[in-house]
């Protein structure tokens, strides 16, 4: 009994494969226009603000305290601008595989304690007064732990990550930090925002890939902080993870492997 495929099989075959082909060109192409479309948007928004500030501030209608809230707003622009920039040149190194992993002594509690401040600072900039941070680490209070890994790689990971949680909180918890385990480290970002449907937890790690949300009230964002992360954390030896609940939250987890230069006693 002949089991060959005929040569209508092979054809109906070929025709599928290249229709499955051409979709998924096309659906790439309508994602990196979306990207840009985008990208424009978000750049345009914090200039705008610069330059109309800038402009605002040799008025001589407005006095010495107006003038320093315009101040004010100036540089929370150009931060955010310098913020999506990095992560604009960030994916583009990611893309053409023109990332290096830089290994080094790397102090975990201090990297997380670097980072609360920050987006502390970030939370009363915006103006956000809802959202409690935390951090919880299961040995921060007594013990100083040394890892041997890319330390501004792993910032980045998380930055993302709270940032994402950001997005979606306006009130309520974000907690992040670390849990050391017998072969791995383990980061966790955790938010009490307005959490991800399922139909949408396979495909938020993708490049351009944005959540539509008709609440204004939520910034969307680039649609690649969450690919950054994910990509970053492959580098590091790791996988990021995600669970969340609609209305009630969403968790990210990822673990390295652990590699300890030191652990030091705090109380000592």
């Amino acid at each position: 009994m002949n089991t060959e495929p005929s040569n209508t099989e092979l054809k109906n075959l070929v025709e599928k494969l290249t229709q499955e082909l051409h979709d998924k060109e096309n659906e790439v192409s309508q994602l990196k226009r979306s990207f840009l479309a985008n990208v424009s948007h978000e750049i345009r928004t914090p200039m705008n603000v610069i330059v109309g500030f800038s402009n605002l501030l040799t008025d001589p209608n407005f006095d010495d305290e107006q003038k320093k809230l315009f101040i004010a707003e100036i540089n929370k622009n150009s931060r955010e601008l310098l913020r999506l920039i990095d992560q604009i040149l960030l994916i583009a190194k990611i893309q053409n595989n023109d990332l290096e992993i830089i290994l080094s002594e790397c102090n975990l509690s201090a990297l997380i304690e670097d980072l609360h401040a920050y987006f502390k600072d970030y939370l009363d900039e915006l103006g956000y007064k809802k959202i409690e941070l935390r951090t919880i680490n299961d040995i921060l209070s007594t013990s100083n732990v040394i890892l041997i890994t890319d330390k501004d790689r792993l910032k980045e990971s998380i930055k993302s990550l709270v940032e994402n949680a950001i997005r979606f909180t306006r009130q309520g918890t974000i907690s992040f930090g670390f849990i050391l385990n017998d072969n791995d480290v383990q980061f966790f970002v955790r938010d009490t925002g307005i959490g991800i449907e399922d139909k949408h937890l396979k495909l938020i790690f993708e490049k351009f890939y944005k959540i539509k949300n008709t609440d204004e009230t939520y910034e969307m964002g680039l649609g690649i902080g969450l690919s950054i992360a994910e990509r970053l954390i492959h580098l590091l030896g790791g996988k990021l993870n995600v669970a969340s609940v609609p209305g009630k939250g969403t968790e990210f987890t990822f673990s390295i492997p652990k590699i300890i230069a030191k652990q030091k006693n705090l109380a000592q």
